[in-house]
């Protein structure tokens, strides 16, 4: 494989991995970051920040030309420059994230200031890769495994880190860790003294957030541009905030007929949006929820006095609470945030009763798809009660944060958890927005024609209640069986309707109801029905399950979050450009390429970056119904692919240095596009039957067949640079492809998310398999014959 590993070049090595280790760390510490304090649909906007600052170092380099110090002693300079750009970057963002929330110019101005403060500690790193790269193109594929290995290792220690440290405090450290590849690049030149100082650099990083302990920067009082209240708990996990204060009693379904002034409750709230009740139960003396009875949440268990209840999504254990109050039993709960139960049963568990540890209840931790996919009990009622994390998981830098929860897919897998005769209930808000209740009745109609009821209206009753003890905000209750409602359950709801005041939206057999649900319910014209409202109203499915984001479609306008979607990726585009424009001057005039030699090798590495984003989200997106656990999702599936990919890069120094380099490599293209298909076909099946087994077996089989893949996908990239040749103009475009490679990874992550949303994940993935099609067609017709001198 080439020279001996000596002692200087495995501390290049290991410095290089802690950096890129680093990198991908402060890409997933930032997701979290935005989504616990300016909201998780910005997620996106940390890996599209990393890559366009990545990119950006690369085209630097393309840039500056010749320098006298070594490469190694830049690379450790770069490294200092992201230790230092990182804590001043994530301070500054501190201090005056609050300042985005302002109207007009001042607010857009804080945007602009921020996620450019943001960029600098991204842009040092891309110019340290770069560097390295550079000088040491000649094995750039080992170069390249090490740099993928060490962001494998990174995603898993920001799993680690993140569920034990605040993000404000990880991405200090995270800095810190950064900044410790300077002393080994300096120790590589034998430049101890310096090693030295860039050590002390380091140290004093890691101690900024010991210094600024107790300090309210570390502790943001601002959430999605609303100031907290003083606060009773505040803590971070790897994938959310969670805050409690102290609040009035309210519950979301409560009749105006109820006729007591409660205690005050205390609020839980997931990233400062998604709320849930922690109710006073300490001596659990069930007659403290006798205002249960006042709730519409009541109506599936007047329907089943007795039997068992599966509820989804626990949260502050109000659902719980309700089963058991009306003697259910077992009760079987699903919650997907630990820090949840922990800060509802063990923080404030002398004040909740520790509802998750009543008899005759078991909660488990994981995804609730995932649960109810591999759950074989029937149960009596089964409730998904305004269930919305609000969070943006780390894979969340990688790919759309959706919960899957609103899909026909996943109200096929509630109803086959139903007795024969059982109920599913579930709750949306009917006005805020307009689409929310509508959209779900849509989906629950769609799935119970898939299940094969022939006459759905008659399996449905949608209710609803302004409650004057939650703003007189209408919410919507949907109650489904497999089988037809019977008079005497329609006379037992209709007995409680008027005695709580609660609206009648719709009831098998009348049409005095809402007109736009009865016609969602009973017109068998689907497509008619759907036209006939001013939004997107397709249902949502596994492969595009964005049931909040109404794209443009058949003359329905889009929502203002797709349309600023769309404004970001031609955004992104137009700052691509622009930052091409003096680097391909600049290639150009310095005679390393000609014009036609600039363009095929900057079409194929901008196709592998963009076909690489395009073919991941779908593999992360799928990898959280099979492990049902984001965070362990993400770190299985991200290191792995890393990992896998890493390899690849390995087998691409095998492969340039064969005698039969040219149709090696083809016959990796043609093995990578056949198994990517493949791979397309078989993803649900195979995700299906791993869902059956226990949680280790699910991660080890997910890991086990992303690998070959990554294996595949590890190989164009080195395979492209090789071709680039070794003289003196060689560094300079290395450094040029790789900008184009990290600047099109930019673009991919918009582009997927915008083609999943409209036509769905494997569009996006075939579109994916498409880039690479061309990209081995380059490969192999332009970039791989023999270059003139």
């Amino acid at each position: 494989m080439g020279a001996p590993v000596t002692s200087k070049t495995l501390l290049v090595r290991i410095a290089f991995a802690i950096v890129t280790a680093s990198l991908l760390l402060s890409e997933i510490a930032l997701t979290r970051l935005f989504s616990g304090t300016i909201g998780y649909y910005f997620a996106f906007m940390s890996i599209s920040v990393a890559m366009l600052g990545l990119g950006a170092g690369s085209l630097y380099v393309t840039l500056r030309g010749k320098v006298k110090p070594s490469a190694h002693s830049r690379a450790a300079l770069a490294s200092t420059g992201l230790a230092l750009a990182g804590v001043a970057s994530t301070l500054a963002y501190l201090r005056f994230y609050p300042s985005m929330g302002l109207q007009g110019m001042s607010g857009q101005l804080a945007y602009v200031l921020l996620f450019g403060a943001l960029f600098f500690p991204f842009l040092f790193g891309g110019v340290l890769i770069s560097i390295i790269f550079e000088a040491h193109r000649g094995e750039f594929g080992v170069m390249y495994a090490v740099d993928l290995a060490g962001a494998a290792v990174g995603c898993v220690v920001a799993v680690l880190l993140l569920d034990h440290v605040p993000a404000p405090s990880a991405m200090l450290l995270i800095s810190a860790l950064a900044g410790l590849g300077a002393p080994l690049f300096y120790l590589s030149t034998g430049e101890k003294r310096s090693a030295a100082v860039s050590g002390v650099v380091a140290v004093c990083c890691a101690c900024t957030p010991l210094v600024l302990r107790g300090s309210a920067l570390l502790s943001p009082n601002v959430i999605r541009n609303q100031v907290l209240p003083v606060l009773v708990t505040d803590k971070w996990n790897d994938f959310s905030r969670v805050i409690v204060k102290k609040g009035p009693f309210y519950t979301w379904g409560l009749s105006q007929r109820y006729p007591e002034v409660r205690e005050p409750q205390f609020d839980l709230l997931i990233e400062g949006v998604a709320g849930t009740q922690i109710q006073d139960f300490h001596d659990r003396d069930f007659h403290r929820l006798d205002f249960l009875r006042y709730d519409i949440g009541s109506l599936p268990h007047l329907l089943r006095p007795t039997g068992s209840a599966l509820t989804l999504g626990v949260g502050g254990g109000l659902d719980v609470l309700t089963a058991r109050y009306f003697n259910k039993a077992p009760v079987v709960g699903v919650e997907v945030n630990p820090l949840v139960g922990s800060i509802v049963n063990n923080d404030f568990g002398d004040y909740s009763g520790r509802p998750y540890y009543l008899p005759e209840v078991q909660v488990f931790f994981e995804n609730a798809r995932t649960f109810v996919k591999r759950d074989k009990a029937l149960y009596d009622v089964v409730t998904v009660t305004w269930v919305d994390s609000g969070a943006a998981t780390g894979a969340g830098a990688f790919a759309l944060t959706e919960n899957y929860l609103y899909t026909v897919d996943a109200f096929r897998d509630y109803m086959a958890r139903l007795k024969d005769d059982g109920v599913l209930t579930f709750m949306r808000s009917r006005y805020s927005p307009e689409s929310d209740a509508i959209k779900g009745i849509g989906i629950a109609v769609e799935a119970m024609t898939a299940i094969g009821i022939q006459s759905p209206e008659r399996n449905i009753i949608v209710t609803s209640v302004k409650s004057p003890h939650f703003g007189w905000r209408e919410l919507t209750h949907v109650m489904l069986k497999k089988k037809p409602f019977t008079p005497e359950e329609i006379a037992i709801v209709d007995e409680a309707r008027g005695r709580l005041w609660f609206a009648d939206l719709y009831t098998p057999g009348r049409t005095n109801g809402d007109p736009p649900i009865t016609n969602l319910i009973t017109n068998r014209d689907r497509e008619q029905v759907y036209a006939s409202f001013n939004f997107d109203m397709a249902p949502t499915t596994d492969d595009r399950p964005f049931y909040f984001f109404l794209r443009e479609w058949r003359g329905h306008p889009a929502t203002r979050d797709v349309l600023t979607l769309r404004q970001s990726i031609i955004t992104i585009f137009v700052l691509i450009a622009a930052f091409l424009v003096v680097p391909l001057i600049v290639v150009l005039k310095r005679g390393i390429r000609s014009p036609a030699g600039v363009v095929t090798p900057s079409i194929y590495f901008g196709l592998l970056g963009l076909g690489f984003m395009l073919v991941e989200m779908k593999l992360l997106q799928q990898s959280v119904l099979v492990v049902g656990n984001p965070t362990l999702s993400l770190a299985a599936v991200l290191s792995s692919l890393l990992l896998s990919t890493g390899a690849g890069a390995l087998l691409s120094e095998r492969i340039k240095k064969s005698n039969a380099s040219r149709s090696r490599a083809g016959l990796v293209f043609g093995v990578l596009i056949v198994a990517l298909l493949v791979a397309m076909v078989i993803a649900e099946p195979l995700a299906n039957w791993l869902t059956g087994f226990p949680i280790a077996v699910r991660t080890a089989g997910l890991v086990l067949s992303i690998a070959p893949l990554g294996l595949l996908l590890g190989c164009p990239l080195p395979l492209g640079m090789s071709t680039l040749g070794e003289d003196e103009h060689a560094g300079g475009m290395v450094a040029w492809c790789w900008g184009i490679n990290g600047l099109m990874g930019v673009a991919g992550s918009g582009v997927a998310i915008y083609l999943a949303i409209h036509w769905g994940l494997k569009m996006a993935f075939l579109a994916g398999v498409a880039c690479y099609l061309v990209a081995a067609s380059l490969y192999l017709l332009r970039l791989s014959r023999p270059r003139a001198a």
